[in-house]
């Protein structure tokens, strides 16, 4: 398998960090061997930002860096990496447990993204202040929105994005959980192909100001035709 083989798998037999199911069809990455630097990238994920800000793995988390300037990071993966297509099927499930840590939180955030889409949250804010937005311009696809919870810092939450698309865009389901495992909030939002933009990556992201990390423990790919 090519893509198995491209992958930086330095860790014993019987620990593997990377697990393509039949067909690749899914990918679990528990963030289990740690790297100091993922720059250069991890396993089948690359890594970008527009501030030179780093992240690293490091006891079983992914964290990206957030002493820097105002940008934008994110470790990600693509379609062609990960299936050899040029974009995702049609339904795209991606399920992480993030987390943030303290610090100007009200100037930074986190999330995922799928295409040009990204789903974020503010930890440490009492509202969470949910909302979508564009990767590339960060133009508002919707409006900030309270959480049912307020996701404390130092704790990891889980979000789940399922993506079904359609000829004019796509239908964006999710479900953002606390840190207890309770009090699910629930947001369906429909995108223009404008906004998804080219349909071939999906990142862990950190955007926005200076403050405290951005924390991912795992995440979840399952794709369907």
């Amino acid at each position: 398998d090519a893509n198995l083989a491209a992958a930086d798998l330095n860790t014993v037999l019987g620990q593997r960090r990377l697990d393509l199911g039949a067909g690749r069809n899914w990918l679990d990455e528990q963030f289990n061997v740690e790297k100091n630097s993922v720059v250069d990238g991890y396993g089948q994920f690359e890594y970008e930002s527009t501030n030179r800000g780093t992240a690293q793995v490091v006891d079983g988390k992914l964290r990206i860096d957030g002493s820097n300037e105002e940008g934008d990071q994110r470790l990600f993966i693509t379609s062609q990496r990960m299936i050899a297509s040029d974009r995702w099927p049609d339904i795209v499930e991606v399920r992480a447990r993030l987390g943030g840590e303290q610090g100007g939180n009200y100037g930074w955030h986190m999330g995922i993204s799928v295409g040009k889409v990204k789903v974020l949250y503010h930890p440490g804010e009492s509202k969470g202040y949910f909302r979508l937005e564009r990767t590339d311009t960060h133009e508002y696809i919707t409006e900030n929105e309270d959480l049912a919870f307020a996701p404390r810092t130092g704790v990891m939450q889980e979000m789940v994005v399922r993506v079904k698309k359609t000829d004019v865009g796509a239908v964006f389901d999710i479900t953002v959980v606390d840190q207890d495992g309770k009090n699910p909030f629930n947001k369906r939002v429909t995108v223009t192909n404008n906004q998804l933009g080219k349909y071939n990556r999906i990142g862990l992201e950190r955007s926005g100001r200076a403050g405290g990390g951005a924390l991912f423990d795992s995440v979840n790919i399952r794709l369907t035709q």
